[in-house]
């Protein structure tokens, strides 16, 4: 019987994993397309293909690198190119880290393999840009939380 997705489960060794396409977990069926396989060792897709795949949309190692290729290693606010640098009175500092920013927030997911790690939800941010953005959805979660608190005081 096919998982929620979204929701955590272990598999016999102990190791936690999300559903992701909801084929997750069941012996010798692909994770990615839901087919039965044959196989004498243990496995999670049918074929190399299907294993690429899902790694490549749900694990966080290469679906990272797959959103900083399709960025170009830019910063998709300000378009700031990773590697560029500024002279400040002492040193190089570097201005324009890449990292990779879930839209749609783990809030203590595991980031391993997870359905949030799709592409859609992957974007490039420079350290300053990735920093404002994690200010602005504090300041939307504080105002959600003070907007609740009212409504229910009121």
């Amino acid at each position: 019987m096919p998982g929620v997705i979204g929701e955590t489960f272990k598999n016999k060794h102990g190791s936690i994993y999300h559903y992701c396409t909801g084929y997750e977990g069941q012996d010798r069926m692909c994770w990615w397309c839901g087919q039965p396989f044959e196989s004498k060792r243990p496995r999670h897709c049918c074929c190399p293909e299907h294993t690429e795949q899902y790694e490549k949309h749900f694990a966080w190692g290469p679906a990272s690198r797959w959103a900083m290729e399709r960025a170009n290693n830019t910063c998709q606010r300000c378009g700031r190119i990773q590697g560029y640098s500024e002279r400040t009175t002492r040193c190089f500092v570097a201005k324009s880290d890449i990292e990779v920013h879930h839209i749609i927030p783990l809030n203590g997911g595991h980031r391993d393999y997870n359905v949030l790690n799709c592409p859609c939800n992957l974007l490039c941010l420079c350290l300053e840009c990735h920093g404002e953005t994690r200010q602005i959805k504090k300041r939307q979660a504080e105002t959600r939380g003070k907007q609740l608190t009212m409504e229910l005081a009121g």
